[in-house]
């Protein structure tokens, strides 16, 4: 059975753009077309409030909110 994910808005939170690239690239291929980035929490949070996504993928390191906070936050 194949799922139709092209319709599903993840965001995904990473301080490092190679894991940003790296992690966009993994989801692309798995059919996703609504991938949003973001260096920083609080970048993630303006992309919340104009995206909505149906998930988001964080990292827990990161500087000066780290993933946690964010979670929180939201």
């Amino acid at each position: 059975m194949a799922y139709n994910l092209s319709n599903v808005k993840i965001l995904v939170v990473d301080d490092m753009v190679p894991m940003l690239t790296l992690t966009k690239s993994i989801l692309s291929i798995f059919g996703l077309k609504e991938i949003y980035t973001a260096q920083s929490a609080d970048e993630a949070m303006e992309l919340v409030i104009k995206h909505d996504p149906d998930l988001i993928i964080t990292d827990w390191m990161m500087k000066p909110k780290n993933g946690l906070e964010f979670t929180q936050e939201l």
